[in-house]
């Protein structure tokens, strides 16, 4: 039961990242991206080929309802996927392995959870400036895009995993 829970807010919250990306672009310095974290969040008992399966049809779900160019967000998605393991167990240590739950983010503290959500989301950012620029816009383009993009996406990112990872039938009884 938690488990469809959880596969039905995240896809709520992938069709919302497609809608914010497809129908609200502010400028061409800010890109609001909620998946690296959808990624990130993805429970331990699933394994990385299972984390890297999730990205890659996110990031093809997004890329052909947005931006229609395949790989843009399949890219960083990967890589997210691919760091999820280390960063886990570098934020929470050996012992959250042995639970094999998700992240519950009512039960870490304020740097965890900032943690949590800036490094996937630095990742994403620096892998997408990469691919989206192919070398041809300065370094000054690319890092001040990176920077608004990643304060407007910190807070969304924060909306986001705690809609995707809230407790609602302890919180209701």
């Amino acid at each position: 039961m938690n488990d469809e829970r959880f596969l039905l807010r995240y896809v709520i919250l992938v069709i919302c990242q497609i809608l914010l990306s497809a129908l609200c672009s502010l400028s061409q310095y800010v890109v609001i991206c909620i998946l690296p974290v959808l990624v990130f969040s993805i429970p331990m008992r699933f394994n990385t080929h299972f984390a890297l399966l999730a990205a890659f049809v996110t990031g093809l779900l997004a890329d052909f309802f947005t931006t229609g160019i395949p790989g843009l967000t399949i890219v960083p998605l990967l890589f997210v996927a691919i760091l999820r393991r280390p960063l886990y167990q570098l934020v929470f240590g050996e012992s959250s392995f042995q639970r094999q739950g998700g992240l519950n983010i009512a039960r870490q503290g304020a740097l965890r959870t900032f943690i949590v959500i800036s490094v996937p989301l630095a990742v994403y950012l620096i892998v997408f400036l990469i691919v989206d620029g192919a070398g041809m816009r300065s370094f000054w383009f690319n890092a001040l895009k990176f920077i608004i993009s990643g304060v407007v996406s910190y807070f969304a990112c924060y909306v986001a995993i705690n809609v995707l990872l809230s407790e609602t039938r302890n919180r209701w009884r």
